[in-house]
């Protein structure tokens, strides 16, 4: 099977709002555009990718839900290891609250919140590798949503 992706990363934000403090009430605003295609063609090289994966997990309120990307199937129930991520996609349907995800320690192992509805896409771009590798678990993620809620996750990248 190969894998052809393209990850498109949109941003549009709008500044509306006085100049300066002297300013006597004339107003100024500013749009700013960046639109950001990276696309993977299959293999094993840089700039390219041969596995994606997804998986919904249910996570209960107040839970620890481990993301391990060993002895994972890709959507045509084929085993697969990924060893090195390109594209990541995290998003979860929860109305309230927030999952804290811990990013795997080559990404400096910091961690962020997920809010209720929030998805965050990662992409990594480069010249001379095909991503960034990851060890198990590649995610961790504590719920703090208030119920159990859903958090999806898809990763494209380089199997191993």
């Amino acid at each position: 099977m190969a894998v052809t992706t393209t990850v498109l990363a949109r941003i549009v934000a709008g500044i509306t709002g006085v100049r300066s403090k002297t300013d006597t009430g004339i107003v100024s605003s500013s749009r700013v555009r960046n639109v950001r295609v990276a696309r993977k063609t299959n293999g094993t090289g840089a700039g390219q990718a041969n596995k994606v994966w997804t998986k919904v997990y249910s996570v209960a309120d107040a839970a620890t839900q481990n993301i391990s990307l060993s002895g994972v199937s890709d959507g045509l129930g084929d085993g697969l290891l990924v060893g090195s991520l390109s594209a990541v996609m995290l998003r979860t349907d929860a109305t309230s609250g927030y999952f804290t995800v811990t990013l795997p320690a080559s990404l400096g192992g910091n961690t962020f919140k997920l809010l209720a509805g929030m998805t965050a896409v990662f992409l990594v771009e480069s010249t001379t590798s095909a991503g960034f590798v990851v060890t198990d678990p590649a995610f961790v993620a504590v719920s703090a949503v208030g119920a159990t809620a859903n958090l999806e996750i898809t990763i494209v990248g380089v199997g191993s």
